[in-house]
């Protein structure tokens, strides 16, 4: 239903700079079979329904915590997508609107609409400056968010070549709106609300190095109390992040790049935050027309505000990797990466977070399959040690030309050390959705 920011989302929104100037569209909103759509578009109407259950919740000491099970629930409900698009020489720009209620046969308060606005700008005012515009605002239930995907699931799903895989490896699990992470499904409770814009400016000083600028805002909103209860922990405060970065890329040789980037943020919530400076050098080598490989390091120091907490600063070593590879009908990335963030806003240090997704599909076969495993680790945080991981399943069966059935699963699970309030929940889930492209073309 949001394939146009799916791509977006994993190729640029999330990333370093990718690749040179002149081979690639920092948008990518129109990579699809059904090629370059122009003007008021209906992207899918679909209509959905399946089960899903909160389990008992425990602390990682294995105790039982006060807060209680809400059983299994059966949701369904209907959405569609729709969009306006233009393509030009010099400009692409699109704004996509999708809408859909989700009803809940047990919990009226898990009703609700979801919405989801988007929009994108890439223009070239000179042959070698261009600039990107991007962001969304979302308000989605429980029943609608829980089967969104992974961000290295989202980017395995759209890249075409072993090249755009390495140019653009997977980041952090943490994530605003459309991918999934563990612990978003504790912390947002009853409703995900959220709202980020994103600037860069790219200049390309040569076919093979390219300078990126670029500034982004986050809001992360809270649950409400009323409905946080019934699928979260604890009451989360939510989040507003600014960051600004510079990074270059250059090719060394037409597989392998190396990259750097320094970083600056400020995060705020419930009168307290907290400032990030960080820096990386990276280098991604192509190992064979299927294979990849990517390693990065750098350092981060963080520090609390305003002066009155007199928290002292703290710094640690930062970095990763990722390897993938496109080989024959499978697509599959493996990522892993440490950094010094607090992403959330819950007095975290640093967190830990790895990533494994795999799909698979046949050129012009109507079966399409998927998996992918999140793990997430915040430490040093006011809670103690807190940590998940979440495992998604997708099965995807093109029933003619424009329909297409998808049968999601998924099972996740957090816990929070004893002494703060953070608990444990266990999600399992099951939904089946029926999808109707217009615009889709016959496989080829």
């Amino acid at each position: 239903m949001r394939l146009y920011w799916l791509k977006i989302n994993a190729l640029a929104a999330l990333l370093l700079p990718v690749c040179a100037l002149a081979q690639v569209s920092y948008l990518r909103p129109f990579t699809d079979s059904a090629g370059v759509p122009s003007g008021p578009t209906v992207n899918s109407v679909s209509t959905y329904t399946g089960v899903y259950a909160l389990g008992s919740p425990t602390n990682l000491a294995g105790q039982a915590t006060s807060a209680s099970s809400a059983g299994t629930m059966v949701v369904g409900g209907v959405a569609s997508d729709m969009g306006w698009y233009a393509t030009g020489r010099q400009t692409q720009a699109f704004v996509d609107y999708s809408l859909g209620y989700n009803g809940n046969a047990q919990f009226s308060q898990l009703d609700g609409f979801d919405q989801v606005l988007m929009f994108g700008l890439q223009t070239k005012p000179s042959p070698r400056w261009t600039l990107v515009l991007n962001g969304q605002g979302e308000s989605t239930t429980y029943g609608g968010f829980l089967y969104e995907p992974s961000s290295s699931l989202s980017l395995v799903q759209q890249v075409g070549t072993v090249e755009e895989l390495g140019g653009a490896p997977p980041g952090p699990v943490t994530g605003t709106g459309v991918t999934n992470s563990p612990l978003s499904l504790t912390l947002y409770g009853a409703r995900r609300r959220d709202a980020s814009a994103r600037a860069s400016l790219v200049f390309a000083k040569s076919s093979r190095t390219t300078w990126t600028l670029s500034t982004q805002f986050i809001r992360d909103l809270p649950a409400t109390a009323a409905t946080s209860g019934v699928t979260g922990s604890i009451a989360y405060a939510g989040i507003t992040e600014g960051i600004a970065s510079l990074g270059v890329t250059h090719s060394l040789s037409r597989r392998t790049e190396v990259d750097g980037e320094i970083t600056y943020s400020r995060s705020y919530w419930l009168g307290r935050g907290v400032q990030v400076g960080a820096g990386q050098v990276g280098i991604g080598h192509d190992l064979s027309r299927q294979w990849f490989v990517r390693v990065f390091g750098g350092y981060g120091g963080m520090t609390e505000f305003p002066a009155s907490l007199k928290a002292p600063y703290a710094g640690s070593m930062q970095g990763g990797g990722s390897i993938g590879a496109k080989i024959d009908n499978n697509t599959l990335v493996v990522s892993a990466n440490r950094s010094v963030s607090d992403a959330y806003g819950l007095g975290a240090s640093n967190s830990t977070s790895g990533q494994f997704a795999w799909t698979w599909q046949r050129p012009g076969g109507p079966w399409t399959l998927g998996t992918s495993v999140a793990y997430e680790r915040l430490a040093g945080t006011t809670f103690g040690l807190i940590q998940g991981w979440m495992g998604l399943g997708t099965v995807t069966r093109r029933l003619s030309r424009q329909f297409t059935l998808v049968a999601q699963g998924i099972y996740a699970s957090d816990a929070g050390t004893a002494g703060g309030d953070f608990a444990s929940l266990m999600r399992r889930g099951v939904r089946l959705s029926l999808m109707w492209k217009p615009r889709a073309k016959p496989a080829s």
